[in-house]
């Protein structure tokens, strides 16, 4: 895949310039139709291949551990520590003998799995100078079985964004919106994501909730994000803890000269007893960027289902030419996680090197290596001494079109 990958570059880059900023972006046209209205269609599409290790599942059935008396299922690992695309999809989620009937759409069986990860179209309306509505969506070809296509379609953005001061940047969404907590949910698109797979941490602050999102900033220094919204940012797959009526807000310092830098706290809380936090700080100096994000988060369903975890990442990224840049990231999550009748323990540290080659401003391709590291269980007594390795390597590619 990496041959591949090269004679892509190859064959489709233009003549390549010496420096290392990245490829500046094109003008963009647009349609004009009845009343003056504004449209503009981009989008993308990600094309990938992966080859995980094992079985491709993260996480085993835990015999030597002891959970929670009610808990019969004690399991280690994290089902979503082996990313393979920007969705953070699993390489296969395995059978967890739980009692919830979950999708697992791609379930590769540890077998080298090319993949169209998605197509992501995206249209702008804007009307005068203060109004602008955006949708997007998702598009998820899967193999199904037994009569199911396995394709997927999900709405990711579909927003007002209304200016109410002219020349401010002061703006109210109202929809379904971006996150308001932390940095990294500015990157989860494939283009947009200097890498291919997302950080640990990005199921808690990634999602778009539904509701309404004010954004702006004093002196375009001190800047802040609030929203009022009926589902959280969490985008756990496992399904819990999102359909909950949450506050959220991110309040943030940037400074503007030739090294950027800006430091945000951001924090949540939901109806029905759910609480997040976390800090973030990012820099960017030239062909040189290093961001850093961390959190705390208590989720509860109201039910008896709970979560409780801790975890972050730092990651750096430099630009050898406009066209070549690795990268370097490491995440860590702890967390425990009650979903009746199982019991999860999961203490993960994960190391992940890739490239990234601008190819055009348009193609791009990338290549990572996620090596997993399971830290043992932190159950306490004899637990501590079981087991706890996982074969879950992940090497992953992406070849990704915008448009």
């Amino acid at each position: 895949m990496i041959a591949l990958l090269f004679i892509a570059m190859t064959a489709l880059a233009d003549p390549i310039v010496a420096g290392s900023q990245p490829l500046p972006e094109p003008s963009s046209p647009h349609l004009q139709v009845r009343d003056g209205v504004l449209i503009v269609f981009d989008g993308y599409l990600d094309v990938g291949f992966f080859d995980a290790q094992g079985d491709g599942v993260a996480y085993d059935r835990a015999s030597g551990l002891r959970g929670p008396r009610e808990a019969p299922w004690v399991f280690y690992g994290d089902p979503w520590a082996n990313p393979v695309n920007s969705q953070g999809d699993s390489a296969d989620l395995g059978l967890d003998r739980t009692n919830i009937d979950r999708t697992d759409r791609i379930a590769s069986g540890g077998r080298p799995t090319f993949l169209l990860n998605t197509w992501h179209p995206g249209i702008a309306l804007t009307a005068g100078k203060s109004l602008q509505v955006d949708a997007e969506l998702d598009f998820e070809p899967r193999s199904g079985e037994l009569g199911d296509l396995g394709d997927a379609v999900s709405v990711d953005i579909a927003q007002f964004d209304w200016r109410p001061i002219e020349k401010s940047d002061l703006h109210v969404y109202i929809g379904k919106v971006e996150s308001t907590f932390g940095i990294e949910y500015r990157v989860r698109h494939a283009p947009d994501r200097f890498g291919i797979t997302p950080s640990s941490i990005a199921r808690y602050t990634t999602g778009t909730p539904l509701g309404v999102k004010v954004r702006g900033s004093v002196r375009q220094v001190f800047w802040y994000s609030l929203a009022a919204t009926s589902t959280s940012t969490i985008s756990e797959r496992f399904g819990h803890f999102k359909n909950e009526s949450t506050a959220s807000g991110r309040l943030a310092v940037r400074g503007n000269g030739p090294v950027r830098v800006e430091v945000g706290a951001s924090g949540a809380a939901g109806a029905i007893g759910s609480r997040q936090a976390g800090v973030d700080a990012q820099l960017k100096a030239s062909d040189l960027a290093i961001r850093a994000e961390g959190l705390i988060t208590d989720q509860t369903d109201g039910q008896g289902d709970w979560l409780r975890a801790k975890g972050g990442y730092v990651e750096v990224d430099y630009h050898l030419a406009n066209w070549l840049a690795p990268l370097v990231r490491v995440d860590r999550r702890d967390a425990d996680f009650r979903a009746g009748p199982n019991y999860y323990d999961s203490n993960t540290l994960r190391f992940t090197g890739g490239i990234r080659f601008d190819i055009t401003y348009n193609a791009i391709a990338k290549i990572e290596y996620l090596f997993i590291d399971e830290l043992g269980s932190d159950l306490g007594g004899d637990n501590d001494q079981v087991e706890t390795e996982i074969a879950d390597n992940v090497f992953t590619s992406s070849l990704v079109f915008r448009y």
